[in-house]
């Protein structure tokens, strides 16, 4: 309770707070140490310049404003803290037409708040860095009522950075609204704008080429692909230096089953498209025709050039490759001999069992299924018609109703059809 009212008592207050926001902000304020909740002192000494960033920093917080370090110079051995709000203007590096560029709602940090403290470190001070105020020692603004609304201060909202790691197992899932309802069923909250910048921030992350492959392995395989990848190896003197890899080939279950359906035994186009990706790999679309007479995607491949070495992958035109799939499965049924393997992907050739062709009915065979066919309806609408006159009952059915018994045994008199 004593830590609470200390938090409650430093934060200022306002009218437009909310008991929840001012709870989130105490807490906040209460996982600081208590040595960062005190105005700074010149002549503060700190191991390194990050310690004394901190200690600045989470000071800022308490108090309502956003300080940043506008300036670090390591040569000189000094780092420079200031408001957010430094700026005399915003940054036009387009050299835009103030008229053009401003725009009405548009939150702009610039105030030409002067606020500034710095941190030294001289050779008197052994490697350490001294605290010190220059003579901005206020700020020229209110401070924030809502600290959290500040990106620079998000992070000190209690449980965001575990919101953070939730929201981004939804990215590409879910939609800034079903991720905030998800997210509020736990009390946390992140704000829709940073929601959808966290697909930016990753694609900033620095990945090996070897992550980025399982990467795209990973993913093609979440999503239903089935993916292969033909790989040369890079040969210097005799002795394997690196891998390079050429083709990515990938294909569906729904593909692969109608690629043995309708292209199998019969034929199927390829084209590729340039300057899909930033890699500048081709993308090749083969389709196929089906019994409708139109076309389907029948599978993808990403590749470096058009080579015969990247189709005969595709199309599986090695012989050596088949034998080696072929005895790597012994459970499997092979394929049969009026299915050529020619037409289909080298890995394929044993992933799936060719979708058995329904049995087509000749011509004399629908003839008599038709005649077959009006012959039962006819009759059916006679028994219709029957069943509507009289007493409702049917004379077959008042036929059938019928006995009569002779020497113990009983006869029943059906009408003839």
């Amino acid at each position: 309770m004593a830590s609470s009212s200390i938090a409650s008592s430093i934060y200022p207050r306002f009218n437009s707070q909310t008991p929840q926001l001012r709870a989130q902000i105490a807490e906040a304020i209460n996982a600081l140490p208590i040595s960062h909740l005190t105005r700074p002192a010149g002549g503060e000494i700190f191991t390194t310049a990050e310690e004394a960033k901190t200690r600045v920093v989470n000071w800022g917080f308490s108090q309502g404003y956003a300080i940043v370090c506008p300036s670090a110079n390591n040569n000189r051995r000094r780092w420079e803290f200031s408001c957010i709000r430094h700026g005399d203007k915003t940054r036009n590096s387009r050299k835009l037409d103030e008229a053009d560029r401003q725009r009405a709602v548009t939150n702009i940090h610039a105030n030409g708040c002067k606020f500034m403290l710095y941190t030294s470190g001289g050779k008197k001070l052994e490697g350490k860095w001294m605290l010190g105020w220059t003579k901005y020692t206020d700020h020229n603004h209110p401070p924030l009522a809502d600290p959290f609304s500040e990106p620079k201060l998000r992070h000190y909202r209690p449980h965001h950075a575990e919101a953070i790691a939730l929201a981004s197992s939804h990215r590409g899932i879910m939609t800034a609204k079903q991720n905030a309802k998800v997210l509020g069923k736990r009390g946390f909250k992140i704000k829709d704008k940073e929601f959808y910048n966290l697909f930016r921030k990753e694609s900033k992350l620095d990945m090996s080429r070897e992550e980025e492959m399982a990467l795209l392995m990973g993913v093609l395989e979440r999503s239903g692909f089935h993916p292969r990848v033909r790989e040369e190896y890079i040969l210097e003197d005799g002795v394997r230096t690196g891998r390079v890899i050429r083709e990515i080939f990938f294909m569906s279950s729904d593909q692969i089953l109608q690629a043995r359906r309708f292209v199998s035994g019969f034929m199927y186009e390829t084209d590729a498209t340039f300057n899909t990706n930033k890699l500048r790999l081709l993308l090749s679309v083969m389709v196929g025709i089906d019994n409708t007479g139109k076309t389907f995607p029948m599978a993808f491949m990403y590749h470096t050039t058009e080579s015969a070495k990247a189709f005969k992958f595709a199309s599986n035109d090695t012989g050596s490759e088949n034998d080696q799939l072929e005895s790597s499965s012994d459970d499997e049924e092979p394929l049969p001999d009026s299915l050529p393997r020619a037409s289909l992907p080298t890995f394929l050739s044993t992933a799936l069992l060719p979708a058995k062709r329904p049995h087509k009915p000749s011509a004399k065979q629908q003839s008599q299924n038709r005649h077959d066919g009006e012959k039962r309806k006819k009759e059916k609408k006679k028994e219709i018609k029957a069943n509507r006159t009289g007493t409702g009952r049917s004379k077959k059915a008042e036929a059938l109703a019928t006995t009569s018994q002779l020497d113990d045994t009983v006869f029943v008199f059906r009408s003839s059809q």
